[in-house]
């Protein structure tokens, strides 16, 4: 894979994040550790966090390991909680509300920024340093929860993920004060994930950590333990008593002195906005919650030292005094809002850095004054990694469209005008018109000049004139022809890059779940983007390439989730075409043009890959259901790609392969194929609208070939006929004779020579096999002598080398 970092300003992102990324010095007079970018910084912040715990280190291990009971933890996380009952051992933090299902990439995101800053600081500072993600359970933002987005069965498709809580209204959901974290797993929404285009074994996982009934504080920690714990990832709750009475002292004073709070995060806010920084988080008098035994969660409001909140009976408050002696009898009934939770962070856990997103970094720069109001210092504060993955191949297109990737932040309709606008093809058809009125004029002279000389030549001078200005005529549609198929894929391409880059219009790590992360590029991109990154520092966003056609394509190479039909095929060949043209015919037409978009889409992946100058291709039988992949020859096309087609007839035995340049080049036959244009019975209509002879046999390096049913090892069921198999035959037989001749006139002291011509007549056409993946079996299918096997199999559900 390739990392390319773009600075954060091309995103649109806030000030305030460019100066904490890139320019983190110039706010050393607002953050007590703002250069996260020098050793010295995070020494002194070592210092502080080693130094200023509310629990002690004993409690704060005891509590840990009580919480990861449930949580699956890995031998190496166990480790980690254990090292930190050393004094001297710190923690690098990070935190998310409790998400359904892992929720966005963003959340994968942060846990890799502290794992690889705690591996970085370790070295460093020669302590311990252990990640810590911090679970926030006490947020109450159900509508975030139910949000999300996936791709579907192939990158091209971005999909919204349908997901409601049982018996709530939209409404409801929005208004809804439940802490999420505290939440149990509905079955409706435990089966939901059952339609999500999904790698089985993260399906696996995800069902392991999201279990019917349990809370989706659970499911989460389950889940970041799979992924990550075997980096010794730590995850943190505040739902722990040891955690609620290490707290109680600093929420009760938070009742008591919430004067003086408000006046530091006022402080604070005013000095971020007079450096250019903007106002993140409100400031409304107070910074907690009450928290009801139903997990319910509303805003605590007070007035002239009198509190309520909305679930007190209309006309009741509490006293400042007495209620703050009761939070500090009973602290599991008060939550904190954002600026109290980054304060508690740093009493219950030796906190030395935290690595957060935008608006994470903004409201942590209105919390210095309040840091100091609780005697604490500030941990270093410092940017996540933020990145966009793209398969391979993608960058030609981007190049081809003269654009780069973060263009994608508009809308893509506006993307596609502006793109359709830098055509110009009026520049073209300018130099059309002077070409021909220079053709008009010039002819015009020469009849004059020969009229004398003969009657009968200014005639021949003005037929000639007709037959250039229809030649003329034929270039100018041809043109046309081509930039209206150059724009139709480009079109597409624009497309399929923004359901890549900006799903849903935003960026890919705020929209895309992190399962279908995991299922388009591997269960192991966690850990290759760890190593990627490893010695770059997070002060821009990174765009990560990836090799190859797609990880997908690969990953299906391995024989999985190809086969969708994994029995083995004990019928004879005849029994399996019979079923799998009924099946096939019987398809719903949306999911044949779904399935044969997708299909489309692996061959133009794979045109652009491997570059072929010449290809075969079957032409589809759309009526009864063929594969469409007619994008695909449009594609092959637009790239400059020479392009033949099969002529044949149910009387002979014999296909002939003839080029064609576009869609008028073939007409239907009358048993409803496709073919070229033909004549005599050794005649065909070329692209140039002449009557030629069949050429001879040519050779293309690529054969596109229609199957009924294949098997993963190559073996193909085709229509019965033979039509291909005695193509492919006669292309061999060609390439023999064609090297015979070439090692002929070869000289015999050039042995290296004479091996590549060997080669090349051994390589026939490489053979890629079409066909829908409800028909392709994992176990061998009845093959015969005659019979040709495939190198590729190209499905809609992505790419099988054989």
């Amino acid at each position: 894979m390739k990392a390319s970092k773009h600075p954060f300003s091309t995103l649109g992102s806030s000030l305030w994040h460019q100066r904490v990324a890139q320019d983190p010095s110039s706010l050393q007079e607002l953050l007590h550790y703002a250069d996260w970018t020098k050793d010295n910084t995070w020494a002194k912040s070592a210092a502080s966090a080693q130094a200023q715990l509310s629990i002690s280190r004993d409690s704060l291990a005891d509590a840990l390991l009580d919480l990861h009971g449930s949580w699956n933890p890995t031998k190496e996380t166990l480790a980690n909680i254990e090292a930190l009952r050393d004094s001297k051992t710190v923690v690098m933090v990070t935190g998310q509300q409790c998400n359904l299902f892992g929720g966005p990439s963003m959340i994968a995101h942060k846990a890799l920024s502290i794992i690889i800053q705690a591996k970085k600081l370790t070295k460093i500072l020669g302590i311990y340093v252990v990640p810590v993600f911090w679970l926030a359970d006490e947020d109450h933002d159900l509508a975030e929860v139910l949000e999300g987005h996936a791709w579907g069965a192939s990158l091209d498709q971005v999909n919204a993920l349908s997901m409601e809580w049982p018996e709530m209204s939209q409404e409801q959901i929005i208004a809804s004060s439940t802490m999420v974290g505290s939440l149990a797993l509905p079955a409706s929404l435990r089966h939901t994930t059952e339609a999500w285009h999904m790698a089985d074994s993260v399906r696996d996982t995800l069902s392991s950590a999201y279990s019917e009934g349990g809370s989706l504080r659970d499911g989460m920690a389950r889940w970041l333990s799979a992924l990550f714990g075997h980096h010794g990832l730590v995850l943190f709750s505040r739902q722990h008593d040891a955690f609620h009475e290490a707290s109680a002292s600093l929420l009760s004073r938070a009742v008591s002195e919430a004067e003086r709070i408000g006046q530091a995060l006022s402080q604070s806010t005013e000095a971020v906005l007079a450096s250019g920084g903007h106002q993140q988080a409100s400031i409304d008098g107070t910074v907690l919650f009450h928290v009801n035994n139903t997990g319910q969660r509303v805003k605590w409001t007070q007035d002239q030292g009198q509190w309520r909140h909305a679930a007190m009976p209309k006309g009741e408050s509490k006293d400042a005094l007495l209620l703050a002696e009761y939070v500090r009898q009973h602290p599991e009934e008060v939550s904190p809002n954002v600026f109290m939770r980054l304060v508690l962070q740093s009493a219950l856990l030796p906190v030395v850095g935290a690595a957060l997103g935008p608006a994470e970094l903004a409201y942590a720069g209105q919390s210095t004054k309040m840091f100091e109001w609780a005697g604490l210092c500030q941990p270093v504060w410092m940017p996540r990694y933020s990145l966009t993955l793209l398969d391979g191949g993608k960058q030609p297109w981007l190049d081809e469209l003269g654009l780069q990737w973060t263009a994608f932040q508009q809308p893509l309709h506006e993307l596609q005008t502006t793109w359709v606008d830098s055509l110009n093809p009026n520049e073209l058809e300018s130099v059309l018109s002077q070409w021909e009125t220079l053709l008009e004029g010039q002819a015009g002279e020469l009849a004059e000049q020969v009229k004398g000389l003969d009657a009968t030549l200014e005639a021949s001078v003005d037929a000639s004139r007709a037959r250039m200005v229809k030649e003329l005529d034929r270039v100018r549609t041809k043109i046309r022809r081509a930039i209206r198929r150059r724009e139709s894929v480009q079109m597409s391409r624009l497309e399929r890059l923004a359901a890549r880059l900006m799903p849903a219009g935003a960026l890919q790590e705020r929209t895309i779940a992190t399962w279908s992360v995991l299922s388009h590029f591997g269960e192991h991109v966690f850990d290759q983007l760890m190593d990627s990154l490893e010695g770059q520092e997070p002060d821009g966003h990174f765009l990560i390439q990836f090799e190859g056609v797609s990880p997908q394509a690969e990953g299906l190479g391995q024989n999985e989730d190809l086969a969708l039909d994994k029995g083995r095929p004990h019928e004879g060949k005849d029994v399996i075409r019979r079923k799998a043209l009924k099946e096939r015919k019987a398809m719903d037409s949306e999911e044949y043009a779904t399935y044969s978009k997708r299909l489309s889409n692996g061959l133009i992946e794979l045109l652009e890959k491997t570059k072929p100058a010449r290809i075969a291709s079957f032409l589809p039988k759309i009526d009864a259901h063929e594969p469409d992949i007619r994008p695909a020859i449009e594609a092959a096309w637009a790239l400059g790609v020479e392009v033949m087609v099969p002529k044949w007839s149910s009387q002979s035995p014999e296909m002939t392969f003839l080029p064609i340049s576009s869609w008028e080049d073939v007409a239907q036959d009358d048993q409803g194929y496709l073919q070229p244009h033909g004549h005599g019975e050794n005649e065909y209509e070329g692209p140039d609208g002449g009557v030629h002879d069949e050429p001879e046999v040519q050779i293309p390096d690529v054969l596109w070939i229609p199957a009924v049913a294949l098997d993963t090892q190559g073996g193909r069921i085709g229509y019965g006929k033979g039509y291909f198999d005695r193509a492919i035959r006669a292309m061999k037989a060609t390439q023999a004779l064609n090297a015979h001749n070439a090692l002929k006139a070869m000289d015999d002291k050039d042995p290296k020579a004479r091996k590549s011509v060997k080669d090349t007549a051994s390589t026939t056409p490489q053979r890629w096999a079409v066909c829908f993946s409800s028909w392709v079996y994992t176990d061998p299918i009845p093959q015969e002598a005659h019979d040709q096997a495939v190198h590729r199999i190209i499905t809609e559900n992505g790419i099988l080398e054989v």
